[in-house]
């Protein structure tokens, strides 16, 4: 993005420094809600899983473990934290 924005822009030094700087602060806030939140999000879909898995019939059931095998790496993830 970094480098899209200063070949489209055509920044000079000082913009291209300010904007590294900005972009950089981004990604901190971002992933510091990420770690924040992440926790939160993965319990709401692996209850999600669970709600979804109890209606269904055996059959289903199984069909629907398949279905969550062929979907990575979120899928994953749920299967794992059940």
């Amino acid at each position: 993005m970094e480098r899209s924005l200063t070949r489209k822009l055509r920044l000079d030094n000082g913009q291209q420094m300010k904007l590294h700087e900005i972009l950089s602060d981004a990604h901190g806030q971002l992933e510091d809600l990420r770690q924040e939140y992440q926790p939160q999000f993965f319990e709401v879909l692996s209850n999600a899983n669970g709600r979804i898995t109890a209606m269904l019939t055996p059959a289903q059931q199984a069909e629907f473990e398949k279905l969550k095998s062929t979907r990575k790496p979120f899928m994953q993830f749920i299967q794992q934290n059940r």
